[in-house]
């Protein structure tokens, strides 16, 4: 090779060095299925972004001894055609006044119709009377039971109140379990979720504002309710469980449920240890509650509860509880159904009748001249903070400086008696310190149960009364 030749050598290996880090081109199938991907998500946009809202609720919370007024953001689907919107309980299910803003942009005011804590859903209605924006359209429901893992998925809402966004992803998980929760926004602590249903886990991103707008698939039908997000995972409930609750909160006005006082548990680790093959089937009774149904009919933890009215309750693992809770709840209330258990490996049959379930959480009031909120106790809460009786009322927080911070009537204090009159329930309360309002003695009398379940003589100086006005905003 002579020395002209010798030139072009460096080039070529520099060419031959590079030609592995080229990006490959992609082939024509490759290319016509992303197309057809992008060509399907653009379908389920289009399908539901006009039926997409911005939900602004104004609500009244009652803590820390005042009632304030809370401003927040989320999002909301139009699902029928006259105009009711399916959202979130911890957005909208103690608004007392609602702003949506619509896929057009304009505003029109809405009004709740009913929420379930329950399920953390929540039905309003858009007062289109003054809307003079693009023809209505609402969304298809489709059906939640049908998803598989991996199946594509776009999350439409408002995220940290920026309008009509989606983002794209695949099922991570059709039945995830979260356990019974009580972070409601709002709730203090005082209302569990979560205890009828499973979750969709995805991978679209979720966040705070994005709650209760609609997951959609790629047919352009929702199929879950976002609601839980965060550290790249979200969570909806599925759609065949909102369409359920809707319906009977349009129709009722709530949504009532069956309750027998059990705490289910998944059998499979129970069952290797002590029933062994004795059980064909079944969920473990982990827990029954004081003078339950369960209880009075005989039903006792440690026991195997193999059918419900005829119907098998096979829980071997946790994300298999949640039918069974809710085929439980399902039924009509104070009907007498057959249960079949076992117990130490013996079949047992027996009777139960059901009762209502009854409210989640019970109605706050604002004591202004004590400093005082308190809240209704119901046979929900009262169970969770294993209280002997839901009467009385249950303090939610004290005024600094006030009468009631004074007299140190604590968080979750329930206040038994007033001025020597023993205390029923919220209207009750409320109807005795009215009068006593009116009266305006300088001291007043309360018998409290401690938390720690101590019974305490209190006394409320009202002398040198002090209140103030407060405001809070927060996302949903």
């Amino acid at each position: 090779m002579g020395d002209t030749d010798m030139r072009f050598v460096p080039g070529v290996m520099l060419l031959l060095l590079l030609l592995p880090l080229a990006t490959p081109v992609a082939s024509a199938e490759d290319v016509d299925g992303a197309l057809a991907i992008q060509d399907a998500v653009r379908h389920a946009r289009d399908a539901v972004l006009p039926c997409l809202v911005r939900v602004q609720p104004i609500s009244e919370v009652y803590s820390g001894g005042r009632k304030r007024r809370r401003t927040g953001f989320g999002s909301g689907v139009i699902f029928t055609h006259e105009g009711h919107v399916l959202t979130n309980y911890h957005v909208a299910g103690r608004a007392k006044n609602l702003i949506c803003v619509m896929a057009d942009k304009e505003e029109v005011p809405a009004t709740l119709i009913a929420g379930d804590p329950w399920t953390d859903l929540a039905v309003i209605k858009l007062d289109l009377s003054s809307y003079k924006g693009h023809a209505l359209q609402w969304a298809v429901l489709g059906n939640s039971d049908g998803l598989e893992v991996g199946d594509f998925v776009v999350a439409l809402g408002s995220p940290f109140a920026l309008t009509r966004t989606m983002t794209f992803g695949v099922v991570s998980c059709t039945d995830r379990s979260l356990g019974v929760r009580n972070d409601l926004p709002g709730e203090m602590g005082l209302q569990e979720t979560g205890q009828f249903n499973t979750w969709i886990q995805v991978d679209a991103l979720i966040n705070p504002g994005n709650s209760g707008g609609p997951l959609i698939n790629l047919q352009g039908e929702v199929v879950g309710i976002n609601a839980r997000g965060g550290a790249g995972m979200g969570f909806a409930i599925p759609i065949n469980v909102a369409r359920d609750v809707a319906r009977e909160l349009i129709e009722n006005g709530s949504v009532r449920r069956s309750w027998i006082g059990v705490k289910f548990q998944a059998l499979a680790k129970f069952q290797e240890r002590f029933v062994g093959d004795a059980a064909d089937g079944g969920v473990l009774v982990g827990n029954v509650v004081a003078d339950s149904p369960a209880e009075r009919a005989g039903v006792r933890p440690g026991d195997v509860i193999l059918t419900f009215d005829k119907n098998s309750t096979d829980a071997r693992f946790e994300e298999q509880i949640y039918p069974i809770a809710r085929m439980v709840a399902k039924t009509e209330i104070g009907k007498t159904v057959e249960i079949v258990l076992l117990r130490r490996k013996k079949r047992v049959s027996m009777l139960l009748t059901t009762e209502d379930l009854g409210q989640a959480v019970g109605d706050d009031f604002e004591c202004e001249a004590w400093g005082l909120t308190v809240k209704d106790i119901t046979a929900s809460m009262a169970r969770m903070l294993a209280l002997d009786d839901h009467e009385g009322v249950l303090a939610t927080g004290s005024l600094s400086d006030s009468a009631a911070a004074k007299a140190k009537i604590g968080n979750r204090d329930v206040i038994q008696e007033v001025a020597g009159t023993r205390i029923k329930d919220l209207a009750h309360f409320k109807e005795t310190y009215e009068k006593l309002t009116k009266e305006m003695p300088r001291k007043v009398v309360l018998k409290v149960r401690k938390t720690d379940g101590t019974p305490r003589l209190l006394v409320l100086d009202l002398s040198k009364a002090k209140t103030s006005d407060a405001e809070e905003g927060n996302g949903k």
